[in-house]
């Protein structure tokens, strides 16, 4: 290109000078708006906290902001979110211009570990799109420490908590009730043994990952022996059996570290759910003997238990008579009666000899009867709270040891006798209440009263001496006929509770019947100017009342 070549650009011509010919060219560049193409349009993260690749906590919600630059191209955006829980994210549509909202906010929260993907896609009005993602990696707070305690002891339970509002859940091994608290600490009485446990949080029934931890349980009490069915002295280190019986259920139990064996003066016995069942040769004869037991009962943790008890064969427990109660006839119950009536008979007395009957009351010995067969006695009650023991003995023996016993408790509570008549507490016609000196247009109403009783349950009320009707509302209802009369309808309201006590004398209301006074004008027709006419009134009122009129 030699010296004398010129450019314009936009719409200026550009000349080209050579030196054979002149070209003019005119050049028409269109200048286009780069904010004016769709692709242009994205979306940004206006918020810091979390940033893409931070770590989060689970169960935790965090609001993410952002934007939409340049909204005019995006006709909507959706929010996505890989398993998310609890989280208000959901597809922003458009606005009320038919466009994607420029701002937008969203809270996410998530259950499990792990990585997790949160896109936010623009579709443009061309069809395309643009996307916009944020990584997160969540991780659990959780964490419970191990527990070492003693069987019965009360420990605490904690955690590092969570940001959102979750139910923390510990969960231990064997099938025991877990724990739950609405905290991230909780207390309970370690009343298991040694086990592993797991601590997880959960919400609208979804789950987080869970917490390993161990409880370990040192066990520092013996286990415990009992005798099940058995006849015993009162101070418990006698056992009372009958030649023929050779059985001796034993009741062995550890509620710590569990039973490891039971032995019977050295002879292992086998037992099942706290049963140990001892077989023994019986004596020879029938003559009163002895037999000394020593029953060892060890757990798990070595804790051991020992005790010494003695058998006694009596031939005479195979004729043993019995006591049979008839009333009471429960072993608790309560009375309002100061005096208990104690009636029963004694069963298998062959021998029909006379028997001592003894009634101890909260361990203090009463009454002494004899009878053979039926008995009955009156027993006055002396405190709120009475233990009675029944007892019989052989008449003619010392009485060391019953041959039955019978035991029962009784309750006294005085009868408290309700003197506080009903209240009238208010009247009602319809849903308005009223008081007295009501007035009414109608001849006929459904009145209602209210009536209340602190001591008693209201049995009955009268309305106009007519039995009421008593609602759901707890209201007494009775339609009642109104008179037209001056001096009103004076309508009786009469109650009375389930101890028969009524209101003193009756309760009153007056309401008045009084109806729309009613006026009728006859006038002469044909009157002329500047005469005089007669105007006939006529007025009423359905009550009798004395009516004024004015003209």
């Amino acid at each position: 290109m030699n010296k004398h070549t010129r450019f314009f650009f936009g719409q200026i011509p550009v000349f080209i000078l050579t030196s054979t010919s002149i070209v003019l060219l005119l050049s028409c560049i269109e200048e286009v708006n780069p904010y004016d193409i769709p692709e242009a349009a994205e979306i940004v993260w206006r918020s810091s906290n979390p940033a893409d690749g931070d770590t989060i906590d689970i169960f935790t919600t965090y609001t993410l902001e952002g934007e939409v630059l340049l909204p005019k191209h995006v006709d909507e955006i959706v929010v996505i979110a890989d398993n998310a829980v609890g989280w208000d994210a959901s597809p922003y549509r458009t606005n009320s211009e038919g466009r994607a909202w420029p701002k937008f906010s969203f809270g996410v929260s998530f259950a499990d570990t792990g990585f997790h993907y949160i896109t936010v896609k623009g579709y443009l009005a061309d069809g395309d799109s643009i996307v916009k993602d944020l990584r997160l990696f969540t991780v659990s707070p959780l964490d419970q420490a191990d527990l070492r305690a003693d069987y019965g002891e009360l420990v605490e339970l904690k955690t590092p908590r969570v940001g959102d509002d979750v139910l923390y859940v510990w969960r231990f091994d064997g099938g025991r009730d877990p724990i739950r608290s609405d905290t991230n600490s909780a207390k309970f009485v370690v009343n298991f043994l040694s086990t592993s446990a797991e601590l997880y949080v959960e919400k609208d029934s979804v789950q987080s990952p869970s917490c390993k931890f161990t409880v370990t349980v040192t066990d520092k009490k013996p286990p415990e022996i009992s005798l099940i069915g058995a006849e015993m002295s009162p101070d418990k280190d006698t056992v009372y059996m009958s030649p023929g019986n050779t059985t001796l259920t034993i009741g062995a139990v550890d509620q710590e570290s569990g039973l490891s064996h039971v032995t019977v003066n050295g002879v292992h016995v086998d037992c099942w759910a706290g049963k140990c069942v001892y077989q023994f040769d019986p004596p020879s004869g029938i003559a009163v003997s002895y037999r000394a037991l020593d029953i060892i009962a060890r757990d798990v943790a070595d804790n051991e238990a020992l005790r010494e008890l003695t058998i006694y064969y009596d031939p005479q427990v195979l004729l043993s008579p019995e006591l049979i109660i008839l009333n009471p006839e429960a072993d608790s119950q309560s009375t309002n009666k100061p005096v208990a009536d104690i009636r029963g008979y004694i069963r298998n007395n062959d021998e029909n000899r006379d028997m001592a009957i003894v009634i101890r009351q909260n361990g203090t010995e009463d009454t002494v009867l004899s009878a053979r067969g039926d008995f009955s006695v009156k027993e006055d009650l002396k405190d709120s709270v009475n233990h009675i023991e029944v007892l019989l003995f052989r008449d003619d023996e010392v009485r060391i040891r019953p041959l039955d016993k019978k035991s029962f408790t009784l309750f006294y509570r005085p009868e408290v006798k309700d003197t506080t008549p009903p209240e009238i507490k208010e009247f009602r016609v319809g849903d308005s209440v009223v008081t007295n000196g009501y007035t009414t247009a109608l001849d006929e109403i459904v009145l209602k009263v209210l009536v209340v009783d602190p001591n008693s349950e209201v049995a009955s009320v009268w309305i106009d001496n007519k039995q009421a009707t008593r609602n759901s509302s707890g209201y007494f209802s009775r339609s009642v006929q109104l008179a037209h009369t001056l001096e009103g309808n004076a309508i009786a309201v009469l109650a009375a509770n389930s101890d028969l006590i009524s209101t003193d004398g009756n309760d009153e209301i007056t309401i008045y019947r009084n109806g729309t006074p009613s006026l009728t004008m006859r006038t002469a027709k044909g009157a002329k100017v500047n005469t005089s006419t007669t105007d006939t009134v006529n007025a009423s009122d359905p009550d009798g009342d004395k009516l004024t009129i004015s003209a």
